[in-house]
């Protein structure tokens, strides 16, 4: 009889010890994770970074984003993961409350903060850490809140930028089927080119037969027939053009004499001036669609720099 009590009396305590076990890894893991504000990427107009004792603020522009105060146009892309990375900010778990901030990246030296702004009033921040493990996740933590949370997505690489990787480095872009004739100068020589516009090349083309020589896509202003994948490649080349950087405390006004140009007729004129090639083997250039001289790299420019007689065939 006592060893049938003494077995109940230890079945008691296995089942409270398992009950206890059960509240404390409870007690662990369930807690109500803060609820940040839900934004709309539409609705954010103004976002500032801060890291490092630096200030990035990003303007929305009617349907672009400003640099500011300096004015200067951002990069749509990078400004638009951004946003995302707002829009889409998600706590997944809690992962310290000891107010120990090192080991997550998230100390004043180290966190990069993040404002974002709707209607003029500040909706949301919170200070990015370094990536979890699994780079799925990043260590955040919010305004006025102590503890250390893991948020989804590695959203630090997405904050982790400054101004010259931000900037919009697109210094040309038209549509190429507007174009509808272009000039290259190089050194003493020009050339005019002018596209045969679709009448002409439909009335040169005789289905009988009878016409032997059809209208040539381009020619000179001379009536030479031009080279037509040349006078395409470098049209191609310069419709979606992207410098390499910008020159800093220099305007376009500095620039005089340049050693090439192109000239484009599309829905207005479009020109590009590419100047003497610096020691650091890059073009400055200038364009009509920047407002800042900037930097091509030596590769992309000597592709761009046809002479005008490599238009021409039989001219080299």
């Amino acid at each position: 009889m006592r060893v049938k009590k003494e077995v109940v009396i230890l079945a008691v305590i296995i089942v409270a010890f398992s009950v206890y076990l059960v509240l404390r890894n409870t007690d662990k893991t369930h807690y109500e994770l803060p609820e940040p504000e839900q934004l709309e990427k539409a609705t954010v107009n103004r976002i500032v970074i801060s890291h490092g004792g630096t200030v990035i603020t990003l303007q929305r522009d009617d349907d672009r984003w400003l640099l500011q105060p300096q004015g200067y146009q951002a990069d749509g892309n990078s400004v638009d993961k951004m946003l995302d990375a707002i829009a889409g900010f998600t706590l997944m778990s809690l992962v310290s409350e000891s107010g120990n901030y090192s080991p997550y990246d998230l100390t004043d030296e180290t966190k990069i903060r993040v404002e974002a702004f709707s209607e003029g009033e500040k909706a949301l921040r919170f200070d990015v850490g370094k990536a979890a493990s699994t780079y799925r996740h990043t260590f955040v933590s919010l305004e006025d809140d102590p503890g250390v949370y893991q948020a989804r997505e590695n959203i630090r690489k997405v904050f982790e930028t400054d101004v010259g990787k931000l900037r919009d480095r697109t210094v040309l872009s038209f549509s190429k089927d507007s174009v509808a004739g272009f000039t290259v100068t190089s050194g003493a020589d020009t050339l005019v080119l002018n596209k045969t516009d679709e009448l002409a090349l439909a009335l040169s083309e005789d289905s009988t037969g009878t016409q032997e020589t059809p209208a040539p896509p381009w020619t000179a202003a001379d009536g030479r027939p031009a080279d037509e994948k040349v006078a395409v490649r470098l049209i191609n080349r310069l419709s979606s053009l992207r410098c390499d950087d910008y020159i800093e405390g220099a305007s376009k006004e500095d620039f005089t004499d340049p050693i090439y140009t192109v000239t484009l007729s599309a829905d207005g004129t479009i020109f590009l001036y590419i100047f003497e090639q610096r020691e650091d083997k890059k073009y400055p250039a200038v364009s009509s669609q920047n407002d800042y001289p900037f930097l091509l790299p030596e590769w992309n420019t000597k592709q761009i720099m046809q002479k005008p007689a490599d238009f021409i065939p039989g001219e080299n």
